[in-house]
């Protein structure tokens, strides 16, 4: 790496922001005659969202109401985090997770948050749902390039979740089936000074398997066309899955002055297969070191997993003044992960005059956790020259990840019509990694308005890290400038810290990646930092909204850890990365119709160590250079239609250039595809055309039903998801040619159809209104 450049860049960082500090202090010290309130600037109610695509405030804050948000096209049931992916600069290239990836970061860069609990797990059905009821939550808050210092740093974006509030003198209740799942919320007073609202969901799939299960499981089950020779497997799946969430919370009124609000949370998955396959007719595949060719072959994988998250908080809020607020907040948040699989073989080697038997069994475990204990005390004072917040936070973060594999060999020896078997037992455990850090937070922002059409917010973070043993400071700064009423200009720029990694790990027998946690020390995975500049402006020209915004972010100490099958079983590299871009949107509004169209011109680039592609740079696997979004939402009385068209460019990938058998245990020879120029070359184009409609009918005064209905992908684009790269000896007779890879596809969804039917009722107490 250049590290003449990179310390180039770091000057330039550190001159642009010593200039804001300049500017931000003197604008303090010269402007007590223009400073206003903090309700002038911030928003403090959903917005719908035909309005909040041009919302831009000081704070850079996106907010939205969840329930208009259910009506974008989704599959099976209505999707809040898939209902970002609508907007400029958040990727909508990833259609099987829920995840986002905005401006090019990758999903473990942003901060997810239900009220005051973070969660570490944040999808259903191998990341295809979000894991929040749409029936609970009120409101959806996204912040992309400048969040506020309040919340924990994360290098990509914030996106925080508020649940529904319970009513004070209504019982409110709500069920919905779709085709994958039944949910259901309930909610009322709870005394005369409090309220409480609980939400649950499940899937019905390990009971009933419908179309729409089916098409989203075979993405998951490696169901890829390869050469034709393997298709004398006869393979039999037979999967058992669902999944359930549970979240509310309680509010209450303790005092004039003083009140109380929990939340929590728990969502969990359960996955268990057994598949089967055999074979009489067998293509000789990872030939023992005899190169001995089995006659007939039986293979049997049993997997069971689970993963999810639980987590809590409670808050007490004291109003000291009209001015004067506290609040003080405890929890804890845990991700878990849990995976074990069986690989048992059997077969029959040689002719059938020397019939030799063979068993095998390969067992592996593994589970991942990342425990949060979180607290934190926050003031805010208003007063009429200025607002100021300020507050500290405490994390005892405590992760652990463990391996255990086993290897089992049963063989024999044909001796004069007897057979002499053998027994060989291999046990390693893998990995073993358990972490606990300390991180502790002390914050403070103030917002005022030195001039009549400016605005401006500045914050800092100062982070003490018991993994690092050091002070990391994080300073930011955002510039709201109004010149017109019908034009707007804004400017950010951040130096954000993060002190937890999600790595990939390459799964031995799945042929695939997991992920785990782990938090950030002073050598193979150190604290990340991002450096982000962003700048825009709008203009409203005739009832149209024509809004640009560019963006540039830098990256370091990013980390991944990766098996190298090995003497020395695991490797860490570290790195940094390059993100910049530019996103454009022109959108008009009626009071029957909202549409929009956005583009998105964008660069990511990633460089580590010379293990990870020769040290050279690549492009991130989050890199998706032009994407166009096109929304046309349709509101007529009870009737709404919602027609999107989203286009992206194709993912990268590498292509092997040769195999490889490492020694990995001391009877097996297991083949490995050997990587080319990493991420070199792109996947064929993305695009769908998603269609929703939904009509609400009241049969009663308190009662009232909502038919939804979507098609997805609708003219039946066969998206490619990627690329699988597949091993086999090509046979001629006994005589074994050189190993050759073959490519598999794997594709997104195809066209599906999916309905919902949901029911509100609505019944007021006696005596209120």
């Amino acid at each position: 790496m250049n590290n003449q450049y990179g310390k180039s860049k770091k000057l330039q960082f550190l001159f642009r922001s010593t200039l804001f500090c300049i500017l931000f202090c003197t604008l303090s010290l010269f402007s007590a005659e223009n400073v206003v309130e903090l309700e002038s600037i911030v928003v403090t109610e959903p917005v719908h969202l035909e309005e909040f695509v041009h919302r831009y405030e000081a704070l850079g804050e996106l907010q939205f109401d969840a329930e208009e948000l259910t009506k974008l096209p989704s599959v099976g049931e209505a999707d809040l985090s898939r209902a970002l992916k609508y907007l400029p600069g958040v990727s909508a290239a990833n259609e099987n997770s829920s995840e986002l990836i905005v401006h090019g970061g990758a999903p473990e860069q942003n901060l997810t948050m239900l009220d005051d609990i973070p969660l570490y797990s944040i999808d259903h059905f191998f990341g295809f749902f979000s894991p929040f009821n749409s029936d609970a939550i009120s409101s959806v808050k996204l912040y992309r390039g400048f969040a506020p210092a309040w919340f924990d740093d994360r290098l990509s974006s914030v996106v925080q979740y508020r649940r529904k509030e319970g009513s004070s003198d209504t019982i409110e209740s709500s069920v919905n089936a779709s085709m994958l799942s039944l949910s259901g919320m309930i909610s009322g007073p709870l005394t005369r000074r409090g309220s409480i609202i609980i939400a649950g969901r499940r899937s019905y799939s390990d009971l009933v398997e419908t179309p729409l299960y089916e098409s989203i499981f075979h993405q998951f089950s490696n169901d890829g066309e390869i050469d034709k020779d393997l298709e004398n497997f006869q393979v039999n799946r037979d999967p058992s899955f669902h999944f359930y969430d549970l979240n509310g919370g309680v509010s209450y009124k303790i005092a004039q002055k003083d009140s109380l609000t929990a939340s929590f949370y728990l969502g969990k998955d359960n996955l268990s297969t057994l598949a089967k396959a055999h074979s009489t007719h067998l293509i000789q595949l990872n030939p023992t070191p005899l190169s001995i060719v089995p006659r007939s072959v039986d293979i049997r994988l049993e997997n069971s997993g689970f993963w999810g998250n639980i987590g809590f908080s409670g808050s007490w809020i004291r109003r000291w003044s009209e001015s004067l607020e506290s609040k003080v907040t405890v929890g804890r948040s845990k991700y878990f992960f849990g995976n074990e699989e069986d690989f048992y073989t059997g077969a029959i080697v040689g002719d059938s005059m020397d019939a030799v038997p063979f068993q095998s069994r390969q067992n592996r475990s593994s589970d991942n956790s990342l425990t949060d204990f979180f607290g934190s005390i926050h003031t805010s004072n208003f007063t009429d020259r200025h607002t100021i917040a300020g507050g500290i936070d405490f994390h005892r973060f405590s992760t652990s990840y463990n391996q255990q594999e086993s290897y089992h060999k049963l063989t024999g020896d044909s001796q004069g019509g007897e057979t002499e078997l053998y027994s060989y037992l291999d046990s390693s455990n893998v990995t073993e990694l358990s972490q606990n850090k300390m991180l502790t937070t002390v914050w403070a922002q103030e917002t005022f308005v030195p001039a009549e059409k400016l605005t401006v917010v500045g914050g800092i973070r100062g982070n003490l890290y018991e993994g690092s043993g050091k002070m990391h400071i994080s300073p930011r700064l955002s510039v709201v400038w109004d010149p017109h009423k019908l034009v707007s200009f804004r400017a950010n720029e951040t130096l954000i810290h993060q002190f937890l990694h999600r790595s990939p790990m390459y799964d031995l027998y799945l042929e695939g990646d997991r992920y785990y946690w782990i938090l950030a020390d002073k050598g193979d995975a150190p604290v990340s930092r991002s450096e982000k500049s962003t700048v825009g402006c709008s203009f409203k020209p005739a009832g149209f909204l024509i809004d640009f915004e560019g963006y540039y972010n830098r990256q370091h100490g990013l980390s991944i850890y990766r098996e190298s099958f090995t003497p020395s079983a695991a490797d860490f590299s570290v790195g940094e990365g390059w993100t910049r871009g530019i996103d454009m949107l022109v959108q008009k509004n009626l009071k029957w119709y909202t549409g929009w169209v956005s583009y998105s011109l964008s660069r990511s680039i990633q460089q580590f160590g010379h293990e990870v592609n020769h040290g050279k740079p690549f492009v991130s696997p989050c890199d998706h250079p032009q994407e166009i979004k096109i929304v046309n939402m349709f509101d007529i009385k009870k009737f709404n239609a919602t027609i999107t068209w989203v286009y992206a460019s194709g993912a990268s990938f590498e292509t092997p250039v040769g195999t490889y058998q490492p020694d990995y245990f001391s009877y097996t020879t297991t083949t490995f595809g050997l990587g080319g120029w990493k991420n070199s070359e792109r996947m064929p184009e993305y695009h769908r055309l998603d269609v929703s409609t939904s009509y609400k009918f009241t049969p009663g005064k308190h009662l009232a039903f909502t038919l939804n209905g979507s098609v997805f992908n609708c003219y039946n684009r066969k998206n490619i998801r990627g690329y699988g790269f597949e091993h086999t000896m090509e046979m001629n007779g006994k005589n074994v040619n050189e190993l050759q890879i073959y490519r598999t596809e794997s594709y997104y969804l195809g066209i599906v159809p999916s309905l919902s039917l949901s029911a509100e009722l609505k019944q007021p107490l006696r005596g209120s209104r």
